[in-house]
């Protein structure tokens, strides 16, 4: 340890001398390190890191029914997870949520806040104590009749200031009054990292506070809860996963239409331990290719700077053969002279991670600023934690010895004569074409061309995704988003007050047409239904639920989509009037081959629609997908309330705004 000390000391001295030489090291060192560093930080925040606040994370299991269309993991119904929750023997403890955005006022203060439906039992199941106040049914394993709501630390300091005195206070939520009872601890944000969650109101009265959804917990095919368990002291998660195979079988057989998928086969029950649930399953393997193509890319460009700074060296080596053989001459061995050389270059390296550490600390800072246009509020923690710094050190460590070692090697290869009597520049033997020098600078140039190839691609796909036809023309399109569902409109007063919207911005200046419609295409909702069409009989297991969309008469000119054929929704197509539907291109050709679409009839459970147009194909839910089938529906006839205005303006939709 001492003679490290002392290698250590010296090299300092020596990296001292030449100041210029270490700032160039030590400044490519952190870009490359940096790099690598805050590629693990979203690593860690998205694969690694178990949520914050929850007691032992590693005895969690995550429970999905597979969806009817057949992917296994779906959510489940209120009923499911109370069958589950009697039988699971092997489990503490089960409880469910369901994500929801909330209209909240503190006083004259409006607001959105993410927040989630939750069971009486969910902060137990998760160990999560609050740090003021009470969770839900805390008091007597009763439920929380009265309106409850606990909020996060987050919220508690950014609305109330801190107060201590929180407890007791009123929200008002989707125009009724919810009190106070606790406070999340900090750090809480539900089972889902990078997902904030600022505020859990118990599911009993979700049918008050929404009452579109009163008696869904009564009905089995009403899917939309997520169920995660704590397993009991000495239970296994292949015990717990055999159980839930049993459960499977038992509710196939009691309830075969519910429990059934398109295909006709047995809905299936997924249980995983929870680190394999985080993120969402079905968005692990995206996360996983996201990150690992981050992580070549941040790898090659370390790859690059240990290319250019290994020159760097190896010319410093040769420079320093004459300092060398001296040393060797006054008895120093090989073996001395190279792990002092290897203290210098780990040194650097070292100095390299530290000056990494706080570039990817800054980088951090400003990803986790960022607000991509996401429904849901995105948190993720990219500050270095221990992890982080770790692995900060082993790359450090390993880079300063990989950069060190040819340097080393080559400057202690001649002996002392050898040494002393040639010029460092001069190399021995003539001029060879083949040298480690010139094999690092192609390898450098190799890796530098295949990054070049992949940025050219990546801009010429995105050239490509620009020139994709999507049916419709979003530049000049302003949109704004309304849910009057959840402020507590009734069905009549939410018609007549976007009656009256539209009729007043279609007076603003610069206005061509406003529209309102239930989603957005290449939104991230996308509402379906399931359909019967006239004269189509579908083949055994074949899916149909088709996208759809309600909408107002000014839709398809707001977005520029043409109708081919009929007519378009006129004021008149509202409630009493005969149901009617346009459908796409697509749909045609699927199920009337024949071409004559208008005067047939569809029904999508709210009574049987006549035809009235053919609308052109259009983008719906990604730009890659091929022209599916798709139908609108007037807006009036089926009451949709929360939506998208839809604005095509003359001028910068952002100055309309």
């Amino acid at each position: 340890m001492r003679g490290l000390l002392r290698d250590l000391s010296y090299a300092a001295r020596v990296l001292a001398k030449k100041p210029a030489f270490t700032a160039v090291v030590v400044l490519t060192l952190a870009l490359g390190i940096g790099a690598n560093a805050t590629i693990f930080s979203l690593a860690d925040a998205i694969l690694l890191r178990a949520p914050s606040g929850i007691a032992d994370p590693d005895r969690l299991i995550d429970v999905y029914t597979s969806d009817y269309s057949g992917p296994p993991f779906g959510a489940s119904s209120y009923p499911d997870y109370e069958d589950f929750a009697a039988n699971a023997g092997e489990l503490s403890g089960l409880a469910a949520f369901e994500w929801q955005s909330f209209n909240v006022a503190i006083g004259g203060d409006a607001f959105r806040a993410f927040g989630e439906y939750v069971s009486d039992g969910y902060f137990r199941v998760l160990g999560v104590a609050p740090a003021l106040g009470r969770t839900f049914a805390d008091a007597g394993g009763t439920s929380d009749e009265a309106p409850a709501a606990v909020i996060g630390y987050a919220l508690w300091q950014q609305r109330f200031g801190g107060a201590p005195d929180v407890i007791g206070r009123t929200l008002r939520i989707r125009a009724h009054d919810v009190t106070v009872v606790g406070v999340a601890p900090r750090g809480f944000s539900g089972t889902q990292s990078g997902i904030r969650v600022d505020l859990w109101v118990p599911r009993s009265i979700e049918a008050l506070l929404d009452p579109s959804e009163r008696g869904r917990t009564e009905r089995r095919d009403s899917r939309g809860l997520f169920v995660i368990g704590r397993l009991a002291p000495g239970a296994t998660f292949e015990a717990a996963r055999a159980r839930f195979d049993v459960v499977a079988a038992r509710l196939h057989s009691q309830y075969p239409q519910e429990w059934t998928d398109v295909s006709g086969a047995p809905r299936r029950i997924t249980a995983l331990p929870h680190r394999q649930a985080v993120p969402l399953p079905e968005l692990r393997g995206a996360a996983v290719s996201f990150v690992t193509v981050l992580a070549a890319v941040a790898a090659l460009v370390l790859l690059i700077c240990c290319a250019n700074l290994a020159n760097l060296l190896l010319t410093r080596a040769a420079g320093r053969a004459r300092e060398v053989a001296v040393r060797t001459a006054l008895g120093a061995t090989r073996a001395r002279i190279v792990r002092q050389l290897l203290a210098e270059s780990v040194l650097l390296a070292s100095l390299g991670g530290a000056c990494g550490v706080l570039v990817s600390a800054a980088a951090g800072t400003v990803l986790a600023r960022l607000e991509p246009p996401l429904p849901i509020p995105v948190a993720l923690n990219l500050a270095p934690n221990p992890r982080v710094l770790a692995f900060s050190a082993v790359l450090s460590l390993v880079t300063g010895i990989v950069l060190g070692a040819l340097p080393a090697l080559r400057a202690t290869r001649h002996g002392i004569v050898h040494g002393l009597r040639r010029d460092a520049s001069t190399p021995s033997g003539g001029r060879r074409f083949f040298t480690i020098g010139n094999a690092l600078v192609v390898g450098q140039v190799a890796v530098s061309s295949a990054l070049l190839v992949v940025m050219g691609l990546f801009v010429q796909s995105l050239i490509r995704a620009e020139a994709v036809d999507l049916g419709f023309r979003p530049d000049g399109v302003a949109l704004v988003t309304l849910d009057l569902e959840s402020q507590g409109y009734a069905p009549e007063r939410a018609a007549q007050f976007l009656d009256a919207l539209e009729t007043a911005v279609r007076r603003l200046p610069g206005v061509r047409s406003a529209a309102f419609a239930r989603s957005a295409p290449l939104g991230l909702d996308y509402p379906r239904r399931g359909i019967r069409v006239e004269g189509y009989t579908p083949s055994p297991g074949e899916e149909m639920e088709i996208g759809f969309n309600a909408i107002d008469e000014d839709y398809f000119a707001a977005l520029g989509i043409g109708v081919l054929r009929g007519r378009s929704f006129g004021a008149a197509d509202r409630v009493g009037a005969p149901p009617v539907a346009i459908v796409s291109q697509a749909f045609v050709r699927k199920y009337w081959p024949d071409g004559n679409a208008l005067g047939r009839h569809i029904d999508f459970g709210a009574g049987s629609a006549e035809v009235v147009g053919v609308a052109a194909d259009a983008k719906y839910r990604s730009i890659r997908d091929e022209p599916a089938p798709y139908f609108y529906v007037p807006r009036r006839q089926v009451g949709a309330a929360s939506g998208v205005l839809e604005v095509r303006t003359e001028r910068d939709p952002a100055a309309l705004l």
